[in-house]
């Protein structure tokens, strides 16, 4: 005789409707654009107590230093290390990471660019992955990567995607 089991015959009909379940419309998602970081009305104004010749001085004068990711003076730098101590020169404190540092400031064209201007690479503030300082002539000076170190160079060279005022 042959064994009855628990489990429904998948094979009868049922008089049970089936069940139909309604996902609810999908919500609208607002995709950030990234060419402006949301303001902070009570972001305090930069008092700055140096000037930017000595900025540049100092900058100029880790030229040659190496690069080490992480690295925070005096010799070995990356590139958010240097221009936390660069702001430091002049009285100001930049957050640890060039993700941070890029949301600080207002934003600048490169064609308005002033000697301690931040520029950085990347798809906008809060998505920068490499930072440097302008120094001004169509230059910049930048931990720019194990290879060659602190160096400077021309806009030209490797153009910066978007650039910051924080002075």
């Amino acid at each position: 005789h042959p064994e009855r089991h628990s489990t429904p015959d998948l094979h009868k009909p049922t008089d049970a409707k089936p069940q139909v379940q309604h996902k609810p419309p999908p919500k609208t998602v607002k995709v950030p654009t990234h060419t402006k970081p949301p303001s902070k009305p009570n972001e305090k104004p930069v008092k700055v107590t140096g000037t930017t010749a000595a900025m540049v001085a100092f900058l100029r004068a880790q030229i040659g230093d190496r690069y080490r990711l992480g690295g925070n003076g005096p010799n070995v730098w990356d590139c958010s290390g240097l221009t936390v101590a660069a702001y430091k020169v002049m009285g100001v404190h930049l957050p640890r990471t060039s993700e941070l540092q890029s949301l600080k400031g207002t934003h600048v064209s490169m064609s308005q660019l002033k000697v301690g201007d931040l520029l950085f690479w990347g798809i906008g503030p809060g998505l920068a992955y490499h930072v440097a300082i302008y120094i001004g002539g169509g230059h910049y000076i930048a931990a720019q990567n194990p290879s060659v170190g602190v160096v400077e160079r021309s806009l030209s060279f490797s153009p910066p995607d978007f650039a910051r005022r924080v002075l």
